[in-house]
């Protein structure tokens, strides 16, 4: 598992202390440790963009058409930053659930 961890770049000391955490217990991450784990991996951002068919910066354009007051623009940005955004939704769930696999198996073996 302290393999599967390190391959993902979690912080050492966060896998010992979730590797030290009794099965019966639960290590919560603090703030400091999320702001550690960083919101998501630069690769994990491509990836998403190429797969989704995000537009590089799709929220600053929509934000921009809204303060400009460019409805029509903003209307269809909206749209298409909300399809985004359940795309993204989708593969970090399957990433997420492909993770919980790999660290169970891992912890089998």
């Amino acid at each position: 598992m302290r393999d599967s961890l390190d391959e993902l770049l979690v912080p050492r000391d966060l896998t010992e202390k979730m590797l030290a955490t009794p099965w019966n217990d639960t290590y919560w991450f603090s703030r400091e440790d999320l702001d550690r784990l960083g919101e998501t991996q630069a690769w994990f951002e491509d990836f998403s963009a190429a797969k989704c068919g995000i537009e590089p910066r799709l929220k600053q354009r929509l934000e921009s058409a809204i303060a400009e007051g460019f409805e029509a623009e903003a209307q269809a940005l909206r749209i298409e930053f909300e399809g985004a955004t359940k795309c993204v939704a989708e593969l970090r769930k399957r990433q997420r659930q492909q993770l919980i696999e790999k660290l169970m198996i891992d912890s089998r073996n």
